[in-house]
């Protein structure tokens, strides 16, 4: 299978290359980004005879359609908030998944046309949303009925602040983290009834495995929830909390609560300033790391219950990147070419989706959200073989259980 990605210098376009370098079953890769020269390096250091580059505008449709054309599927890891690129796609006769970042789009309208073509597209897949509603898909799956589904994730520097001399990596690189998750109201569906709460709402504490381990989550806009939640409509209780490390959050809710969070400009001594562009402009102002660099991991997933058989059942599932992965990532170099202080993600669901597609254990045709048509059995597994931990508990629960 050939394939074609977009915005490929980003760090989920890096995750996707360094997984697609180990993946037989993609004969062909063409990278595409704006960044020139960044480009060049990272096809360059990837030294593998599969990845091409071209420099390519992904909001220019014309050209969109030409690169796209001869390729087996689009993989897109641009941040660009309306997709133009979907329909590209499907001018260009070429599946299509993408990361998405929450993009809304007329996917009623582009399911009847990926259909007609006898085409697949899933939006809006990576890992939270994404992953974790694949996972959740799996114990639904295993179910007669399913009363509730407790999304949990989270993305969090392992490294104590102390031990750095910069300070806010993350949150102010990736998605301006401060704004999304502390200004915009959480979400959970409640009785079947679709809600929204303050920001950051319910914290309460929770054990990821892996190195993550015990720390704060609390709610968020939850695009994870909102797509559960069309996908399978009869469940009437769905919660999405996300850990960003529990001291990170207590200093976010700080900034946040005294106004930094602000992106309407206000008015100081006589001058209009925007809040945030202060504070981003400040914090990455800062002066190089002199210590010690960051270290985001990310994992989580689902628990779920309802009913099997008469009786009621709990499947907690949970995925993490294997100490393994990350130390290979790191062997490899992926830092130079990851995000602030170095920044990088392991492991990429929207690469084993691509690589179930080709091995033909995906055949659906149409536009759908994450944690539908996929096979879910088969997504574990490949996620495992690529250096994923994935932990999967059922347990029988007797008796009268909140």
């Amino acid at each position: 299978m050939k394939a074609i990605v977009l915005g490929g210098c980003g760090i989920l376009g890096l995750s996707l290359l360094t997984y697609l370098k180990e993946q037989q079953d993609i004969s062909e890769i063409l990278v595409t980004d704006i960044q020139e020269k960044k480009l060049k390096e990272e096809v360059a250091w990837l030294n593998d005879k599969r990845f091409s580059a071209k420099v390519l505008d992904a909001t220019d449709h014309k050209s969109l359609v030409a690169a796209m054309k001869g390729y087996d599927v689009v993989l897109n890891t641009s941040a660009l908030p309306k997709l133009p690129q979907v329909k590209a796609a499907l001018e260009a006769g070429v599946n299509y998944l993408d990361c998405g970042f929450g993009a809304q789009v007329e996917r009623a309208l582009l399911d009847k046309e990926f259909k007609k073509k006898g085409l697949l597209a899933i939006i809006n897949c990576y890992f939270a949303p994404g992953l974790d509603n694949i996972l959740a898909h799996y114990a639904i799956e295993r179910l007669d009925k399913t009363e509730s589904i407790d999304f949990r994730w989270s993305v969090v520097d392992i490294v104590p602040d102390s031990e750095h001399s910069r300070h806010l990596y993350w949150g102010l690189h990736f998605e301006d983290i401060i704004v999304h998750h502390f200004s915009f109201p959480s979400k959970c569906v409640k009785d079947g009834n679709l809600i929204e709460l303050p920001p950051r709402s319910e914290p309460e504490m929770f054990t990821f495995k892996g190195p993550i381990g015990a720390t704060l989550v609390a709610g968020l806009p939850a695009s994870s929830l909102v797509y559960c939640h069309e996908n399978f409509p009869d469940i009437p209780n769905i919660t999405f909390k996300e850990s960003l490390g529990t001291d990170y959050h207590h200093k976010c809710k700080l900034l946040a609560g005294l106004g930094f969070s602000k992106t309407e400009p206000i008015e100081v001594n006589g001058q209009m300033v925007v809040p945030f562009e202060v504070l981003r402009t400040l914090a990455n102002s800062q002066p190089a790391e002199t210590k010690k660099a960051p270290d985001i991991r990310h994992g989580g997933g689902a628990i779920v219950r309802g009913i099997k058989d008469g009786q009621r059942v709990e499947y907690n599932i949970q995925q993490w990147p294997s100490e393994r992965l990350v130390q290979k990532h790191k062997e490899m170099g992926c830092a130079a070419f990851g995000g602030l202080g170095g920044t990088f993600r392991n492991g990429s669901p929207l690469g084993t989706i691509a690589v179930l597609m080709a091995r033909k254990q995906l055949n659906a045709t149409g536009c759908f959200l994450p944690g539908l048509v996929e096979p879910t059995e088969e997504f574990i597994k490949q996620e495992v073989a690529m250096g994923q931990n994935v932990e999967i508990t059922k347990t029988i629960i007797m008796g009268d259980r909140e």
